[in-house]
């Protein structure tokens, strides 16, 4: 995947131009732009399973390696921990992070930690809606 050899972004041509002028504007602050439709796309660079898991309707989506990143972060964890803890790279955490927390609609980490912690728990007792896809 282009974003694991450090893109920062990848912007699909279908955006409306002010969607495509905030995302430039979001990379070049320093972001990881994911439009909203690739955050459960599954894709496994690392070689681990990556199948999207549908958790209760009106939730958002994570594939299974997303789930772990969100896990860790939740925990407290720095991207640096978490590429070392779950053995992938450096990149790759960043852009789940990204896909974290434009799924979970909150702007930073510390707001991920709070709701990814409720999130977590409403799904742990609840369980999945339906399988793995």
């Amino acid at each position: 995947m282009a974003l694991n050899a450090g893109i920062h972004g990848y912007i699909p041509k279908g955006l409306s131009s002010s969607d495509i002028a905030n995302a430039v504007t979001s990379i070049l602050d320093g972001n990881i732009f994911v439009p909203p439709g690739l955050i459960a796309m599954p894709s496994a660079p690392d070689g681990a399973s990556d199948e999207t898991v549908q958790l209760k309707s009106g939730q958002p989506q994570f594939t299974r390696r997303q789930l772990e990143v969100l896990e860790l972060l939740v925990q407290g964890m720095t991207n640096k921990e978490i590429s070392r803890k779950l053995a992938m790279g450096f990149g790759t955490v960043k852009v789940h992070v990204a896909a974290i927390l434009q799924g979970l609609g909150v702007p930073n980490r510390a707001g991920a930690r709070k709701v990814g912690a409720q999130y977590l728990q409403a799904n742990k007792e609840e369980g999945p809606a339906s399988s793995v896809a």
